[in-house]
Protein backbone atom coordinates (compact mmCIF):
# COMPACT_ATOMS: atom_id res chain seq x y z
CA UNK A 1 0.00 0.00 0.00
CA UNK A 2 1.12 3.33 -0.98
CA UNK A 3 1.88 5.71 1.63
CA UNK A 4 0.73 9.44 0.55
CA UNK A 5 3.19 12.09 2.19
CA UNK A 6 2.20 15.71 2.94
CA UNK A 7 5.28 18.29 4.06
CA UNK A 8 4.12 20.33 6.75
CA UNK A 9 6.91 22.04 7.66
CA UNK A 10 5.91 25.68 9.38
CA UNK A 11 2.16 24.35 9.65
CA UNK A 12 2.33 24.71 13.52
CA UNK A 13 -0.89 24.07 13.79
CA UNK A 14 -0.23 20.98 13.16
CA UNK A 15 3.05 19.70 14.57
CA UNK A 16 2.72 21.74 17.84
CA UNK A 17 2.73 19.54 20.68
CA UNK A 18 4.80 16.81 19.36
CA UNK A 19 7.52 15.08 21.07
CA UNK A 20 9.84 12.79 21.42
CA UNK A 21 8.37 8.73 20.73
CA UNK A 22 11.15 6.90 19.07
CA UNK A 23 14.35 6.95 16.97
CA UNK A 24 15.33 6.51 13.39
CA UNK A 25 18.92 4.98 12.61
CA UNK A 26 19.44 5.41 8.72
CA UNK A 27 21.37 7.49 6.71
CA UNK A 28 20.84 11.11 5.85
CA UNK A 29 20.68 10.15 1.97
CA UNK A 30 17.89 7.34 2.47
CA UNK A 31 15.82 9.62 4.68
CA UNK A 32 16.16 12.45 1.79
CA UNK A 33 15.74 10.09 -0.52
CA UNK A 34 11.98 9.16 0.80
CA UNK A 35 11.09 13.04 2.09
CA UNK A 36 13.22 15.25 -0.38
CA UNK A 37 15.40 17.90 1.79
CA UNK A 38 15.36 19.32 4.85
CA UNK A 39 14.50 22.57 6.82
CA UNK A 40 17.47 24.93 7.44
CA UNK A 41 19.26 24.13 11.11
CA UNK A 42 17.52 25.82 13.67
CA UNK A 43 19.65 25.39 17.66
CA UNK A 44 20.49 22.35 18.22
CA UNK A 45 19.24 20.77 14.88
CA UNK A 46 20.96 20.41 11.49
CA UNK A 47 17.92 18.87 9.85
CA UNK A 48 14.22 18.42 10.36
CA UNK A 49 11.41 17.24 8.10
CA UNK A 50 7.89 17.89 9.27
CA UNK A 51 5.22 15.69 7.77
CA UNK A 52 2.00 14.07 7.52
CA UNK A 53 1.40 10.79 6.42
CA UNK A 54 -1.88 9.50 4.92
CA UNK A 55 -3.47 12.77 6.58
CA UNK A 56 -3.58 11.42 9.52
CA UNK A 57 -0.31 10.96 11.39
CA UNK A 58 1.79 13.77 12.21
CA UNK A 59 5.40 13.30 12.31
CA UNK A 60 8.76 15.18 13.32
CA UNK A 61 12.12 13.26 11.75
CA UNK A 62 15.36 15.60 13.01
CA UNK A 63 18.85 15.05 15.13
CA UNK A 64 18.79 16.47 18.28
CA UNK A 65 22.48 17.48 19.48
CA UNK A 66 25.08 15.68 17.46
CA UNK A 67 25.35 17.75 14.69
CA UNK A 68 27.67 20.84 14.15
CA UNK A 69 24.69 23.27 14.64
CA UNK A 70 25.31 22.14 18.55
CA UNK A 71 28.67 20.43 18.71
CA UNK A 72 30.54 23.31 16.13
CA UNK A 73 32.92 21.99 13.15
CA UNK A 74 34.35 19.16 14.86
CA UNK A 75 31.20 17.03 14.80
CA UNK A 76 30.16 15.25 11.80
CA UNK A 77 28.68 16.93 8.93
CA UNK A 78 24.61 16.41 8.65
CA UNK A 79 25.11 14.73 5.56
CA UNK A 80 27.59 11.71 7.71
CA UNK A 81 24.78 11.57 10.62
CA UNK A 82 22.74 8.42 11.08
CA UNK A 83 20.84 8.56 14.40
CA UNK A 84 17.62 10.36 14.33
CA UNK A 85 14.56 11.44 16.68
CA UNK A 86 10.83 10.54 15.66
CA UNK A 87 8.67 13.01 16.90
CA UNK A 88 4.65 12.56 17.24
CA UNK A 89 1.68 13.20 18.84
CA UNK A 90 1.29 9.43 20.16
CA UNK A 91 3.05 6.04 19.04
CA UNK A 92 1.34 5.91 15.49
CA UNK A 93 4.15 8.47 14.07
CA UNK A 94 7.04 5.72 15.16
CA UNK A 95 4.98 3.22 13.01
CA UNK A 96 4.54 5.31 10.05
CA UNK A 97 8.29 5.51 9.89
CA UNK A 98 9.13 1.85 10.35
CA UNK A 99 6.88 1.88 6.92
CA UNK A 100 8.33 4.16 5.01
CA UNK A 101 11.92 2.73 5.75
CA UNK A 102 11.24 -0.81 6.02
CA UNK A 103 15.19 -2.09 5.90
CA UNK A 104 16.31 0.76 9.07
CA UNK A 105 16.52 0.15 12.44
CA UNK A 106 13.34 2.07 13.82
CA UNK A 107 12.46 1.89 17.66
CA UNK A 108 10.20 3.32 20.14
CA UNK A 109 11.65 5.43 23.04
CA UNK A 110 9.09 4.18 25.88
Amino acid sequence: MSKKIERVDGQWNKTDGTSLKGHLTASYAEIVSVLGQPTHPVEKIDAHWSFEVNGEVVVTLYNWKNGRVYNGPKAPPVEKLKSWNIGGHDSKAVKAVSELFPTSNVYSSN
